[in-house]
């Protein structure tokens, strides 16, 4: 089965590819608590998958670039990918079983998540993934451990960059070199203050500022839909 090639992609969105397992449950327990699911809905997932399919139904080119496992759960990624007109040529199955993320919704849209990174974990760049990086416009990183950021953006040309919580807790200096190459930085409140070391009592137009002084470009903090975004 033809899973999707494409040639060459305008952008590449490179980090976690997941099978997600979203429960709908009537309230999120406490310690030892038990409750029963009302609804399960399986798709594909992880922040880099996630962010490809949506721009490859922009009519954007786009490609994958993630690790899976060699077993069922990736069966049913690939399976659910074939009419995206996503580029998984660098979707590669690994030894390493396929990463699983269960996400428990309550009625008010409060969430518990619980990952497995398996493949996700082992994520090492090849040959192959060097020459798909170069032949691209633009990186999207997302989701990815800091020694892969550090070693993608000598092979790139233009970088878009969502480090999330797991990335941000390591700080601006670790994250200097990547900061110094970004054009667009994608946060929400609470990771500007996770990368900046802020307190949320510091004002967010200064912890951005912060930000901007560390070379990013383009900085998009996501505020909740009563707040609105702030972008500078």
């Amino acid at each position: 089965m033809d899973y999707g090639v494409i040639l060459s992609v305008d952008i590449i969105s490179l980090g976690t590819c997941n099978l997600d397992f979203i429960l709908k449950v009537p309230q999120l327990v406490e310690l030892d608590g038990e409750m029963y699911v009302e609804e399960i809905h399986v798709s594909p997932g992880g922040s880099a998958l996630n962010f490809a399919v949506k721009l490859s139904q922009q009519g954007i080119n786009t490609g994958i670039m993630a690790r899976i496992g060699n077993d069922d759960y990736s069966h049913f990624i690939l399976d659910g990918l074939v009419d995206k007109n996503l580029d998984t040529s660098r979707l590669i199955k690994t030894n390493h079983p396929t990463g699983l993320t269960f996400i428990n919704v309550d009625q008010t849209g409060k969430r518990s998540i619980y990952s497995f990174m398996g493949a996700n974990a082992n994520f090492k760049l090849d040959s192959a993934d060097i020459n798909y990086l170069r032949s691209s416009e633009m990186l999207h990183l997302t989701g990815m451990y800091w020694e892969v950021a550090l070693e993608v953006i000598k092979h790139i040309n233009r970088l878009s960059f969502a480090p999330g919580a797991m990335l941000s807790t390591y700080g601006m200096d670790v994250l200097s070199p990547v900061l110094k190459r970004t054009e667009l930085l994608f946060l929400n409140e609470r990771e500007v203050q996770i990368l900046t070391g802020k307190k949320s009592d510091y004002e967010i137009d200064d912890s951005c500022s912060l930000l901007m002084d560390a070379g990013v470009s383009n900085l998009i903090v996501t505020r909740g839909e009563k707040r609105g975004l702030l972008s500078l």
